[in-house]
């Protein structure tokens, strides 16, 4: 450790340093630590990393007499590592093809299938990342991420009694989890889903006491708000969220619900709009979009966005779907 903190004083940006502080925390067991070493080894350049965890892999290799069942599982442990650092970044794409490699090596590693399913979550593909979740189970029934994961994705799915049971059951699992914001966060969305808002508020709070620095915190705070009908408030926690991370879509979003509600449909529109050029298939922008086309009296521009929103999402109930556009026959 000593070491690697000479190397990082001398140069920041030595991704060897990092990489090597974050494998000491890991057993150390100090997990959040790890995490932010790995993170800024990306950061810095995930290409080098690709290229120090080879020519490790290559040393323990040439290890005379070295296991080959220890050096697959260093091997995974690395792969999940930068996965989990990819996560953090919001690069879900490789954060899936780092567990996926992961898995390859070690597919019962409970770890490996949580990083996927964390991967699958941020990419919406809340069906796979259920399965992911429920193999994690299997394996560990005690398994407190996964069902943190799990909660994630039956959030995502509006299987909110569901979603409610296993963040409630994660909690329980592990007071220490370094998921517990996760945790509260799935926690006080499947809450609002089931329109108990008061208790929501307070889980999103308490989301915030750990981590006032996630944009996730402050947007769930703002869904409730909305639900609540605070919109100055719900304002003021979307502008939060969006400042920590401007690639929102669903920032973008529930801005663009509270000027809706405002009746400040050419702000809805801009916001909508923002949404839709971070994901061009989210339906709940497309539901914004055609609520603040309407309040402008752009009917025919309205009722195609509501159609859309149904297309991507046939749970979805645009307000457009149930005015009266009066477009002339």
């Amino acid at each position: 450790m000593e070491c690697s903190n000479k190397v990082i004083k001398l140069d920041p940006n030595d991704t060897t340093a990092w990489m090597s502080k974050g494998l000491i925390f890991q057993e150390l067991k100090k997990y959040n630590e790890a995490l932010k070493c790995w993170k800024k080894s990306i950061e810095i350049d995930d290409n080098q990393v690709d290229s120090w965890l080879t020519k490790k892999d290559q040393f323990f290799s040439n290890c005379i007499g070295y296991d080959n069942s220890v050096l697959s599982k260093i091997v995974s442990a690395k792969l999940a590592g930068k996965g989990m650092a990819f996560g953090l970044l919001k690069r879900y794409e490789e954060a899936l093809e780092c567990s996926n490699k992961a898995l390859e090596i070690d597919s019962l590693n409970t770890d490996n299938l949580n990083i996927k399913a964390w991967a699958l979550n941020g990419l919406k593909k809340y069906d796979e990342a259920l399965e992911c979740s429920n193999k994690a189970l299997e394996i560990d029934s005690k398994n407190a991420w996964a069902f943190t994961n799990k909660a994630w994705a039956l959030n995502g799915l509006k299987k909110y009694d569901e979603a409610l049971e296993c963040s409630n059951k994660a909690l329980d699992l592990d007071q220490a989890l370094i998921n517990n914001f996760s945790a509260f966060c799935n926690k006080s969305t499947a809450l609002n889903g089931l329109k108990k808002y008061e208790e929501a508020v307070k889980c999103s709070n308490k989301a915030l006491e750990i981590d006032s620095k996630n944009d996730w915190g402050w947007l769930i705070k703002g869904i409730i708000l909305n639900s609540l009908g605070k919109y100055d408030e719900a304002l003021e926690c979307s502008n939060k969220a969006l400042e920590i991370d401007s690639k929102n879509d669903w920032g973008w979003n529930n801005k663009a619900w509270t000027f809706n509600c405002l009746g400040k449909h050419g702000e809805a529109l801009e916001c909508s709009n923002k949404a839709l050029e971070i994901d061009s298939n989210n339906a709940w922008a497309f539901t914004n979009k055609s609520w603040a086309l309407n309040g402008l009296k752009k009917y025919e521009e309205a009722l195609e966005c509501s159609n859309k929103a149904l297309e991507l999402d046939s749970n979805v109930i645009p307000p457009c779907a149930m005015l009266d556009f009066n477009i002339e026959k």
